[in-house]
């Protein structure tokens, strides 16, 4: 019998995502679940977060994530949710995330895989301990398992799930996609497949896909991993105005905000001129919030463009250098 999902809204998601980053516990999951079904969760929740395992993070990656297993004879729940953090800090005296560098080079290069194999090991590691507890009480319903995440986050579910198929569903909200570089540098079956197509020594020279063109690697690397799952197990959902960003605030206070202001704008009075102007207000610098928000996100990802323009040019600079130094000989 399939089960139903836990977790089946994007906004139960994104609420229980956004509270991943303040250290998320099961009393916060059963209240969020009571207050956006209005039904009580399932019987046993457990919480297990990333830092308190040794074997994960040991090189300070800067991986961080949390995963929740729920459990329920009776409604014949078992499901495990892994969620791959997002970057959220700074470096000191800089714009940039504390996990800046993996963005640029795992992700938008694909010269790193420290924080992939974090998140994979992290979900291994978890996935034998709640295996072995269901198997010692003999517990017998089907582990379902299903990724989440949000922004790099999302880019973590996302390569695991293209490279292990370790989830049966994944959701990923405002997520930085896997690009082709990445996937060739983690990927082994993947770079073979690369190497059969263009070029054999890239199995011994990654820089070589460099020398691929961009359109070319993308088209390949899209038609490669149709054939290996099925698309519709990964679930995006791109917002304007990032829907974890919305719903970190007090639950419910935009709408009863509009709730008012409808309530109110055909009325007269001192009292109800005063609290439309002060509905007014506060949408004013709702607004202004919000275009400060998506200014900051254009800014820094121009920054990120730049960055990576500009160590592009040092690897063709560096490599023309060496090509004029062999010619010299």
């Amino acid at each position: 019998m399939s089960q139903k999902l836990v977790l089946d809204t994007d906004l139960l998601r994104a609420r229980v995502m956004s509270l991943e980053y303040k250290h998320l516990t099961a009393e916060e999951i059963r209240r969020i679940y009571i207050e956006e079904t209005g039904s009580n969760p399932p019987a046993q929740i457990h919480v297990y977060h990333s830092e308190d395992f040794r074997n994960v993070n040991v090189n300070d990656s800067g991986f961080d994530g949390t995963i929740i297993h729920f459990y329920d004879e009776e409604k014949g729940i078992n499901q495990m949710y892994t969620i791959a953090r997002g970057s959220e800090k700074r470096e000191k005296d800089t714009w940039k995330p504390l996990d800046w560098a993996y963005n640029a080079l795992g992700i938008f290069v694909g010269q790193s895989r420290s924080q992939y194999r974090d998140a994979l090991e992290f979900d291994r590691k978890v996935t034998q301990i709640i295996t072995e507890e269901l198997k010692r009480k003999g517990q017998t319903i089907e582990l379902k398992k299903i990724g989440l995440g949000h922004s790099q986050g999302g880019n973590h579910a996302e390569m695991i799930q293209l490279t292990e198929h370790r989830f049966s569903q994944v959701y990923v909200i405002n997520d930085a996609p896997p690009s082709a570089y990445q996937l060739a540098y983690i990927d082994k079956r993947f770079r073979y497949e690369l190497a059969k197509k263009f070029t054999p020594n890239i199995l011994s020279d990654y820089n070589l896909i460099y020398s691929i063109p961009p359109s070319k690697l993308k088209s390949f690397a899209e038609e490669y991993y149709k054939k290996q799952i099925d698309e519709r197990s990964i679930h995006h959902l791109t917002a304007e105005e990032d829907l974890l960003y919305a719903v970190s605030g007090v639950r419910g206070f935009a709408e009863l905000v509009h709730l008012i202001h409808q309530e109110m704008k055909c009325g007269r009075g001192q009292i109800i001129d005063k609290t439309n102007e002060a509905v007014e207000q506060y949408q004013k610098r709702n607004l202004l919030s919000n275009d400060l928000y998506k200014n900051s996100m254009n800014t820094a990802a121009q920054r990120y463009t730049n960055m990576i323009n500009d160590m592009r040019g040092q690897h063709i600079t560096l490599y023309y250098d060496v090509i004029i130094r062999e010619k010299k000989r």
